[in-house]
């Protein structure tokens, strides 16, 4: 907790038994302590130094190893909070009963610095909530930052709104601050407008989106941002328009060029192109070739889930339940918080789609209780237990929820 300059010398007095006549001296009388400790005088910086002396001589006299310098004594509450909450951060050991107090202990300044790291950090370790909380109160006074910090702060707020589908979010955050694309240049920007481009795909403005998308592919981009305007122009193509060939044939001419990230990426747009026409592809080689890049090659958590959920799919479609399910088993034992949603949905689709054994069924009950035991989603959780037929099992259910 944050203390004023007189319940530090309360506080210090009390936990070590030190009376107020043990603590004053020639140039220090007890009435004068007993005056700053009940708020009827202030600490000077020469009285700060006279009472840490004080303090310091009790100390060596008894043996004990604390130490005070008058700094401690006059260190303002908002030093105090920046300083503890800068701890936070560095030890990622956050103190969320707190956190709000702390930072509103902070000047103008430091709300303004701390809101950013607190930000920034929140969105490093997929806080997705807190992270856009603390970017949010930022934003209100944004031209504190200079350009290229408004500009980080707005691309994780664009990102954390993706993690969590608020794509209407990202559109009127963009619209706000970016006025003329035509003038968006630096690399964060382009990425700026690629995620807006990708919100108003997800909202089905899809003239608009194929517009902004074209106005970004004019411009010199990287490697990784031209495959993703690409890309999104390509699903446009299959997903919005019909035109299969199309897509395909703008995967056909960037895919030599591709790591094996953007490989896989269009190997799963690939399936998704057969899922909707089946035909195109030969689904099976395609198959094939991922699990090929997916021996030597690690993809992220969510990727990987997403790859997984596609190939089950497809094999449902062939028929091959068993080998679906499988598929749809490993992606259920990703280990990953930001897949528990998911997840939970995925649980649910094998209950009330597979036929399955008793030992199946065990076996998605311990994965179902490990993900409710890391989020409590009741709605789901109470769907899920009620597709289960044995009694015992469901009542052994409800009495974990």
């Amino acid at each position: 907790m944050i203390l004023t300059p007189r319940e530090k010398i309360i506080n210090l007095r009390k936990k070590y038994k030190i009376t107020q006549e043990q603590l004053s001296s020639n140039n220090l009388k007890r009435q004068f302590i007993g005056m700053i400790e009940i708020g009827k005088r202030g600490l000077t910086a020469k009285t700060a130094e006279i009472i840490s002396e004080n303090f310091n001589k009790i100390f060596l006299e008894r043996n004990i190893s604390e130490k005070v310098n008058s700094k401690y004594f006059l260190e303002t509450e908002d030093e105090q909070a920046y300083k503890y909450l800068n701890e936070m951060i560095r030890l990622r050991e956050f103190d969320f009963n707190n956190l709000e107090y702390y930072y509103y202990k902070l000047n103008f300044q430091n709300q303004m610095k701390m809101g950013y790291l607190l930000g920034k950090n929140f969105f490093e370790i997929n806080n997705f909530k807190l992270s856009i909380k603390y970017y949010q109160k930022v934003l209100q006074d944004i031209n504190f930052f200079t350009k290229d910090v408004r500009n980080e702060i707005i691309l994780n707020l664009t990102r954390n709104y993706y993690y969590l589908e608020k794509f209407e979010e990202t559109k009127t955050l963009i619209e706000k601050y970016y006025e003329k694309f035509n003038e968006i240049n630096s690399k964060d920007e382009q990425k700026i407008v690629y995620n807006y481009s990708y919100a108003l795909y997800k909202i089905s403005d899809t003239e608009k989106c194929l517009k902004v998308l074209k106005l970004l592919l004019k411009k010199e981009s990287d490697e990784e941002l031209s495959f993703k305007i690409n890309n999104l122009i390509a699903i446009i193509y299959y997903t919005r328009k019909n035109m299969f060939k199309k897509a395909l044939n703008i995967y056909k001419n960037i895919f030599d060029e591709l790591d094996f990230e953007n490989k896989l990426v269009v190997y799963g747009n690939y399936i998704k192109v057969w899922l909707i026409t089946k035909r195109y592809i030969d689904i099976e080689k395609v198959i094939l070739e991922i699990n090929k890049i997916l021996k030597d090659y690690k993809t992220s958590e969510y990727h990987y889930f997403k790859i997984l959920i596609l190939i089950a799919r497809s094999y449902v479609i062939l028929k091959k339940m068993d080998i679906a399910y499988n598929y749809y088993l490993k992606a259920l034992n990703i280990k990953s918080n930001i897949l528990l949603r998911e997840k939970y949905k995925l649980l649910l689709l094998l209950f009330e789609t597979f036929s399955l054994t008793e030992e199946k069924i065990d076996d998605l009950i311990v994965i179902f209780i490990e993900i409710f035991s890391l989020e409590k989603n009741y709605e789901f959780a109470l769907k899920i237990i009620k597709e289960i037929k044995n009694d015992k099992k469901k009542l052994f259910l409800l009495t974990k929820i």
